[in-house]
């Protein structure tokens, strides 16, 4: 009697990297942020705008604008920008914190094993005020961003 040896092809599952999964998930995450981004300004985000455009320079921003729609590092962002053709622009900013977010809680659950990373990503990436928070320029995107960041420094 002859030994055969069988190969089995690996699963699909099994052969897609960590960095693969986790960057078609976070695609998923883009394609749901991306159209939210293009829609019209809010009058908060509005707000913000003329805040900025009336400063007289970044570091007013930083220490005297004391305005409670002032989030210091999307205020900087929309001032920075200065006046743009698109409102789009402005979300900018928040689109790539929100798509960060889906990645840091991949990476975050990751810590755990790699399932718990792929459900975290997941759920950021479709989790709808997360979303909300990537298409508008108020903040809010940016201290999801860095509240998913803390544990993890």
């Amino acid at each position: 009697m002859t030994r055969q040896s069988t190969i089995h092809a690996p699963s699909t599952a099994r052969s897609l990297s960590w960095s693969t999964v986790l960057a078609l998930i976070v695609l998923t995450g883009c394609c749901l942020r991306f159209p939210i981004s293009l829609q019209q300004f809010w009058l908060d985000e509005i707000w913000s705008y003329y805040l900025t455009q009336d400063a007289n320079s970044a570091w007013f921003i930083i220490t005297e604008l004391t305005h409670s729609n002032n989030h210091v590092l999307n205020s900087l962002f929309i001032y920075l920008l200065g006046d743009q053709p698109s409102w789009v622009f402005y979300r900018l900013l928040s689109l790539a914190a929100g798509v960060a977010t889906v990645v840091a809680l991949g990476c975050s659950g990751r810590q755990v094993n790699r399932a718990t990373g792929y459900i975290a990503a997941i759920l950021g990436a479709c989790s709808v005020p997360l979303i909300l928070y990537s298409g508008e320029a108020r903040g809010y995107a940016l201290l999801a961003l860095f509240s998913v960041l803390a544990p993890l420094l």
